[in-house]
């Protein structure tokens, strides 16, 4: 089956077996328009050429990513992120972000308004079941996930969720916005060689003044970006909330998870920086991923005892309990302008 579907009076979503991803979704708000603010990457449909990973060969919409990042240690990053890292580590899981993204899910339950579904890794992976119940209500727009880990043996992992949204065309017109005072780290090197923009490994106090290397600062509270890039920065004191406006079509996601699971905030722009295969430049979307890691720098530095998150109290693992499984639930929530 090419996707599991789920269908209610406020909408309809489809979710594909291969990465458990949620996408597409068309929800109508409370005015009777129609919106789809998820992503489906554009090559997802496409036929014939270079045989991708299955994760990026239909990459879309909401999955869940256990552990989280590389699967190698970056080596090339500031000094401070260096210190303490043994780069020989390696992720108890070989496939990035997990197996659980690039592998089949099952499905476990449908009905009128929920749709659960089930992962199991392979041993020796140290996470034995992973599901996901994505749940709607008749005469809501909303969208609740839950997601519960189940462990094979005592394990710490960076952990979260990928959802991804489509940016408009038109420069500035989705903005990010959150409730909370917030700091936002940038990327501790250059997240895309000879792409990425911004100034590493700085803590910025707003979204809207993010430094860049050349000097002076960005706004990545306004998207599209004017300028083409690749771009990651982490987002804390976020409280488990963040409001995205797509200005151009008029309608508003609140997006809402718990802030004691996933400490930090992984905002993904992808502002057409890539031009090989298969992003040839054309892809333009958003990643707003609650994590419990550092960055998507993966299993090694997670494990750094002596990482700059650390020293900052901030969280980059995950522990998974074989006797206790672990459950969180995150909402998506929709409104017109």
């Amino acid at each position: 089956m090419s996707h599991w579907t789920l269908s209610w009076d406020r909408g309809h979503l489809a979710v594909r077996p291969m990465g458990g991803m949620m996408a597409p979704a068309e929800i109508e708000l409370d005015d009777g328009r129609r919106v789809s603010p998820f992503l489906v990457a554009p090559w997802a449909n496409e036929h014939g050429g270079e045989p991708l990973p299955p994760m990026l060969a239909g990459l879309r919409g909401d999955w869940t990513c256990i552990p989280f990042g590389l699967t190698e240690a970056r080596t090339d990053l500031l000094p401070e992120w260096m210190a303490g890292l043994d780069a020989t580590l390696r992720s108890p899981d070989p496939a990035q972000h997990g197996a659980a993204s690039h592998g089949f899910w099952q499905l476990d339950r449908v009905g009128p308004r929920v749709l659960s579904i089930s992962f199991e890794p392979p041993a020796p992976v140290p996470i034995r079941r992973i599901e996901r119940t994505i749940n709607v209500k008749d005469g809501s727009p909303d969208i609740t996930v839950t997601v519960r880990v189940f462990a094979r043996a005592a394990c710490d992992l960076p952990w979260g969720l990928h959802p991804t949204f489509q940016l408009p065309q038109a420069t500035g017109s989705f903005e990010i916005d959150f409730e909370a005072p917030v700091k936002v780290s940038t990327y501790p090197g250059r997240f895309e060689l000879g792409v990425s923009k911004a100034a590493p490994g700085q803590v910025a106090d707003t979204l809207k003044a993010v430094p860049l290397e050349t000097g002076g600062t960005v706004s990545f509270a306004a998207l599209p970006l004017p300028f083409d890039t690749e771009e990651l920065v982490v987002v804390n004191g976020h409280g488990g909330k963040v409001r995205l406006t797509n200005r151009a079509e008029r309608y508003v996601t609140r997006m809402e998870w718990d802030e004691t699971v996933f400490p930090s905030l992984v905002l993904w722009i992808s502002n057409r920086g890539r031009t090989y295969h298969p992003w040839n430049g054309r892809f333009l979307g958003l990643g707003v991923e609650p994590v419990c890691a550092p960055f998507e720098l993966g299993y090694a530095h997670a494990m750094n005892p002596t990482s700059p998150f650390k020293a900052r109290g901030i969280a980059t693992a995950q522990h998974f309990d074989p006797e206790t499984p672990l459950e969180t639930t995150y909402r998506f929530r929709f409104a017109g302008l």
